[in-house]
C-alpha cells in the first residue's frame, strides 16, 4: 500500500505531464518510468500469488489481491490523462484535415 502511495505523490500533472504534439517532458518520463515499475511490480505480485495459492492464508490472498487493485488504479490514474490527451490531439488534427479539403 505505501508503495502505490509513494508513486502516486511522486506523479507529474497539469499541461506538461499531458502534452503529445512536443518531445516527451520530463514530467511524462518519470510518470511513464513511475507506470512501468506499478506494471512490473503488479505481475511480480500476481505470479507469487499464483504460485503460492495452495500455501498462503485466504486473508493473506485477500490482501495482496487489495493491493493490486491499487496497483491496477495507480497504473490507470496514471495513463488515463496521456491517452484523453492523445484523443484530443487526433481529434484535433482530424478536423483540420476536414477543413482543408
Amino acid at each position: 500500500q505505501l508503495f502505490y502511495l509513494k508513486g502516486e505523490q511522486m506523479l507529474s500533472v497539469g499541461g506538461e505531464a499531458t502534452q503529445v504534439i512536443e518531445p516527451p517532458t520530463a514530467g511524462q518520463m518519470l510518470n511513464v518510468s513511475v507506470a512501468n515499475i506499478v506494471y512490473y511490480l503488479m505481475n511480480q505480485v500476481r505470479r507469487v500469488v499464483t504460485n503460492m495459492a495452495s500455501s498462503l492464508p485466504a486473508t493473506s490472498t485477500g490482501e495482496l489481491n487489495k493491493s493490486l487493485a491499487n496497483a491496477d488504479s495507480l497504473a490507470r490514474q496514471i495513463l488515463a490523462p496521456l491517452v484523453a490527451s492523445i484523443q484530443d490531439s487526433i481529434e484535433a488534427i482530424i478536423l483540420t484535415i476536414h477543413q482543408e479539403d
